[in-house]
C-alpha cells in the first residue's frame, strides 16, 4: 500500500520540481531580453531605487594622495584623466577610480574643491566648494534625479545637482557652486602639457583597472540607444540623445553645444566647457543652440 501511494506523489514532486526548474529558467532568459530588463530598472526607480544606479561605490573620496608623473607608471598612456589646474597646481584623476566613487573632495592650488562624475551623464563636474556662509562644504553622492547625480553636503545635508552646482533642497537651496573648468584627455597628453603636475596614487587594485562603465549595475544602459534611467524633462531630437556633445554657457547667458572639433573649443576657451550626452545636457538647457562643428561657436 505504501508503495502504491509513494509512486504517484513521487512523480507529482518530479514534475513539480521540473515546473518550477523550466519556470526558473524562462523567467532568468525573459529577463536578459532588453525590453524587459528596462521595464524592470524603471519600475524599481519609481519606487525609490534610484540609489542603485549611481554608481558600485556610494563613499565619497577625501583628500586623497597624489604622486609625480615618474610614479604614475601604473596607468597606461591612452588612461583617459579628469585634469584640472587651480593657481598653478596641476592634477590628473583617472576617470576609471573617480568612476567607483563619483565625488572626490580635495584642495587645490589652495582652493577647497569638489570633482563629480555621473556615468549616467557621461558628465565631470568641478565646482568650488562654498556657498554662501559655508566656506568649505564636503560632497557625497545621494541620488539620481533627471537622469544626473545629486550630490548631498554633509554639513547641512542639501541636495545639489551635479550638472549645475546648484542645491535643490535642504537649507542651502538655491544656493550656487562656482563652476570650474575640467578636461578630458589621455594622461599621456595631459603629462606632455604638465610634466610637474601630479597624478592620484594608483590605488593598487582593481580600481585602477574597471572602466568607468563597468561601475554601472545597469550594463544594458551604454549600448542601448533609446534608453534612459528616467523620463527627461526636456528633449531635443535635433541630436541623438546619447550624442556625445561639447556645451557652454555664453557670457549672455546663452547655451550652445557642439558635436565635432570638441577639443577645438576646450583648447581656445576661457569659459568652462561641458562634455557630455546629448540628452543630458538639453535637460539642463532645453533652449540650447547647437552647432555641429566646435569650430563655429564664436566665444
Amino acid at each position: 500500500m505504501s508503495t502504491f501511494l509513494s509512486t504517484p506523489r513521487n512523480g507529482f514532486w518530479r514534475t513539480f520540481g521540473k515546473t518550477v526548474l523550466l519556470t526558473w529558467i524562462a523567467i532568468t532568459l525573459v529577463s536578459l531580453w532588453l525590453p524587459v530588463r528596462v521595464s524592470i530598472v524603471k519600475a524599481m526607480i519609481r519606487f525609490g531605487a534610484d540609489r542603485l544606479f549611481i554608481g558600485a561605490e556610494y563613499d565619497e573620496m577625501n583628500d586623497p594622495a597624489y604622486v609625480p608623473i615618474s610614479e604614475a607608471n601604473m596607468y597606461a598612456p591612452d588612461t583617459e584623466v579628469v585634469a584640472i589646474e587651480i593657481n598653478g597646481d596641476a592634477r590628473a584623476i583617472p576617470l576609471k577610480r573617480l568612476a567607483n566613487y563619483l565625488v572626490l573632495n580635495d584642495v587645490i592650488g589652495g582652493e577647497h574643491v569638489t570633482i563629480a562624475y555621473c556615468h549616467v551623464s557621461d558628465v565631470v563636474m568641478a565646482y568650488r566648494a562654498t556657498c554662501g556662509a559655508k566656506k568649505t562644504l564636503t560632497f557625497t553622492p545621494a541620488r539620481l534625479a533627471r537622469n544626473n547625480l545629486v550630490m548631498r553636503d554633509l554639513e547641512t545635508q542639501s541636495d545639489w545637482q551635479q550638472f549645475t552646482g546648484r542645491s535643490i533642497g535642504g537649507p542651502l537651496k538655491d544656493c550656487q557652486l562656482e563652476h570650474l573648468s575640467v578636461e578630458r584627455l589621455k594622461i599621456g597628453d595631459w603629462m606632455n602639457k604638465h610634466p610637474s603636475g601630479r597624478v592620484l596614487k594608483p590605488a593598487g587594485n582593481s580600481y585602477d583597472r574597471v572602466a568607468p562603465n563597468d561601475t554601472c549595475p545597469v550594463m544594458s544602459y551604454f549600448p542601448s540607444e533609446p534608453f534612459l534611467l528616467q523620463e527627461p524633462t526636456a528633449e531635443s531630437d535635433r541630436v541623438p540623445r546619447k550624442q556625445r556633445v561639447a556645451g557652454m554657457t555664453l557670457k549672455n547667458g546663452d547655451a550652445v553645444a557642439c558635436s565635432k572639433d570638441q577639443r577645438d573649443l576646450i583648447e581656445r576657451s576661457s569659459i568652462p566647457i561641458v562634455q557630455t550626452y546629448w540628452f543630458a545636457w538639453t535637460e539642463f538647457h532645453p533652449s540650447t543652440k547647437f552647432v555641429e562643428s566646435c569650430r563655429d561657436i564664436d566665444r
